[in-house]
């Protein structure tokens, strides 16, 4: 049916921890080590980077079908110019872009959600694209 909405279901019943990640008001996830690059698709919801360090985070391709309205949201905490990249995969509003990079500011944060097997930014605060 054209223009019919399909919301994601994390589960039934009660406020369960995947409900709480999907609405991004779950407990934070850490990217606290030089080894946390990558993003675990099963585990949507909030990220602090607070490594003390510029990290390069690779976004892996979401599953259409699976992951589709997830959300994640990445807050830096710390003054590094952290990088997210999504080669081909990273719809910002125009061409060509597949990385992320913040600013050396903390604060600065990135909101993401999968569909189709992309990524859309839905909000930035101190990225640019490239």
């Amino acid at each position: 049916m054209p223009g019919s909405q399909q919301a994601y279901n994390p589960g039934t019943g009660a406020f369960t921890q995947a409900a709480q990640n999907q609405d991004l008001t779950g407990p934070f996830s850490l990217h606290s080590a030089a080894a946390d690059t990558s993003v675990n698709l099963a585990v949507p919801g909030r990220r602090l980077i607070t490594y003390a360090g510029a990290l390069a985070i690779v976004l892996p391709v979401p599953v259409a079908g699976q992951d589709d309205g997830k959300y994640f949201l990445f807050i830096s905490t710390g003054a590094y110019a952290h990088t997210f990249t999504a080669t081909g995969i990273l719809n910002t509003g125009a061409a060509a872009v597949n990385t992320a990079t913040f600013a050396a500011h903390a604060g600065c944060s990135l909101l993401l959600m999968c569909f189709n097997a992309q990524w859309y930014v839905v909000y930035s605060n101190g990225a640019s694209f490239s």
